[in-house]
């Protein structure tokens, strides 16, 4: 007889922990979004403005997002159109948010750049003890006149994301080390258009620089005035060419690209200057040896550096393209 009273024990305890459980489990709220609209990209300034319908079900009435609901990434955010409403058996929230991000764009790989555009929203007032967002991944779309917006950049991939964020700090609740808080994530990725054009407009300043100094080893070394006047001409041009493109490309704490071929350009013409200089020493001796080893500096000295630019350009530009 004890044997069964502890079997019928142990098997109410378990349904009693089971049921627990199931009270003790967060509630799960539906959310999706349309994006309607986006906007005023300034890859410059890191930002962009949105507009896109957010739309919620769940079941516990005492829930209010029109209150909570808080946009990250933002420097401003507003909610018109609200509404709450009864569909179904469940509470039915909606809103259109209007949206000035910010937002993190990498520079390092431009005019080949792939930018990732992220909203996200979380609860202000509850945590994932109290319910966690699902996605609703069906409902959720991209408007087709955003791909009109975007002339420059092409639409790769839009998710819709339900996760967490986790806040290390309990905010003044001593029975907690941290807070963990749902979250929904709108991640829009594009890709740059035309990339081989624009780098080709921005880099033939350079190429053009590059190809006047080394004309250089064609001018007999005693003739000072063109053989080092085009050098400097070179890198001057080399220099502006420069300023125009960082008032261009947004600037950034990483070298990018174009710095690395800007950087390749003033190194070889300032070895181009060098050589010349060693060139001219020896030419300057008199003795028809010493004339004779510096043509032959000035021939090598011209396919070498062109090799060294041309194979320099070639692997900057393949290590920074995205296939």
């Amino acid at each position: 007889m004890r044997k069964y009273f502890l079997i019928s024990l142990l098997f109410f305890s378990g349904a009693f922990n089971f049921l627990t459980a199931r009270t003790n489990s967060p509630d799960t709220v539906l959310v999706g979004a349309y994006v309607s609209s986006l906007h005023d990209f300034d890859i410059a300034s890191n930002s962009i403005n949105a507009d896109i319908h957010l739309w919620c079900l769940y079941d516990d009435e005492n829930y209010s997002f029109e209150n909570e609901l808080e946009c990250l990434y933002c420097n401003e955010f507003n909610l018109t159109g609200t509404s709450v409403e009864e569909l179904n058996g469940k509470k039915w929230f909606y809103t259109k948010a209007t949206i000035d991000s910010r937002q993190k764009y990498v520079t390092t790989n431009f005019p080949f750049d792939t930018q990732k555009i992220v909203f996200g929203f979380e609860s202000s007032e509850y945590t994932t003890d109290d319910f966690v967002f699902k996605s609703d991944i069906a409902g959720s779309k991209l408007d087709s006149i955003v791909l009109s917006q975007f002339d420059e950049w092409e639409i790769q991939n839009i998710e819709f994301l339900s996760s967490t964020t986790n806040y290390n700090t309990s905010f003044g609740d001593i029975e907690s080390s941290l807070t963990t808080v749902p979250k929904f994530e709108i991640i829009v990725t594009i890709k740059r258009l035309s990339s081989w054009l624009i780098l080709f407009k921005l880099i033939t300043g350079i190429i053009v620089a590059f190809l006047i100094s080394s004309c250089v080893f064609w001018i007999k070394p005693i003739n000072t005035d063109p053989r080092f006047g085009l050098c400097v001409g070179g890198l001057f041009a080399a220099i502006g060419n420069k300023y125009i493109v960082e008032s261009i490309v947004p600037s950034t704490n990483e070298l990018t690209l174009l710095d690395y071929l800007h950087n390749i350009t003033f190194i070889i013409i300032f070895l181009i200057i060098i050589t010349s200089v060693f060139s001219l020493f020896l030419y300057e001796k008199g003795d028809e040896k010493s004339q004779k080893i510096s043509g032959i500096i000035d021939t090598v000295s011209f396919f070498l550096f062109l090799s060294i630019y041309v194979s320099s350009f070639t692997y900057l530009i393949t290590q920074h393209y995205q296939f």
